[in-house]
């Protein structure tokens, strides 16, 4: 399954048949949420197409071997299981390897797609040009994504995550309701020209000069 757009939506339904959008990575390069943001947007394009979402994100990249992008998957950990996806996250269908039904309804095909092509016309975009916040595309991402991870993420991510964060932030909302995130990229930051920290002291200033009680939440790969 190669999809330049997004097609029209599959007739397995009619068929009892269920076919399966294995959502995978496509470049060992990624960090974590590029690997989240393009699993997200398979998994809307199976839910538009009527097919059964399966995120699979393995020991490899998903491309051939001898492609530039093939490489090991820098969060893979043996001890945790075969698919990173699910260290964190729950499956967004019922599907599981396997499987020759799903809800009574016999597994019919496995299909892939270009996760590269996928991501240009996806509902979800987190790239492009940098110079300037687009109001208009980052509030459509977030709304996709919502739709899927649902408030806080209950409806995909692992629940001993949702009560780590929870424990954390409720005692920092006891002391303040104004929390501002700053992800600060440093040295693993390759594609795009590294911002040092710097450039964020003027915003955190005026944020913490607005609101006495600010509390500052930095998540840094550094």
């Amino acid at each position: 399954l190669i999809a330049s757009s997004w097609p029209a939506r599959s007739t397995s339904r009619r068929t009892r048949l269920v076919d399966v959008l294995v959502a995978t990575s496509d470049h060992y390069g990624h960090g974590l949420f590029a690997l989240v943001q393009r699993a997200l947007n398979q998994v809307l394009l199976a839910r538009k197409l009527g097919l059964e979402p399966y995120v699979f994100l393995g020991r490899h990249t998903f491309v051939e071997p001898q492609a530039c992008e093939y490489g090991r998957q820098p969060f893979f950990d043996i001890d945790r299981g075969e698919n990173v996806w699910e260290y964190f996250f729950r499956q967004p269908g019922d599907f599981k390897l396997g499987d020759a039904t799903v809800r009574g309804r016999a597994v019919r095909s496995l299909q892939v797609t270009s996760v590269e092509i996928v991501s240009r016309s996806a509902p979800i975009q987190v790239y492009g040009d940098t110079s300037k916040y687009d109001e208009d595309k980052f509030s459509t991402s977030r709304r996709f994504a919502f739709k899927l991870l649902g408030p806080l993420g209950v409806r995909l991510v692992r629940s001993e995550f949702l009560r780590r964060a929870t424990s954390i932030f409720s005692s920092w909302r006891s002391h303040s309701s104004h929390i501002l995130g700053v992800h600060a990229r440093g040295s693993d930051k390759i594609v795009r020209k590294k911002v040092p920290p710097e450039a964020y002291f003027a915003i955190i200033d005026a944020y913490i000069e607005e609101h006495s009680d600010a509390r500052i939440f930095l998540a840094t790969e550094d």
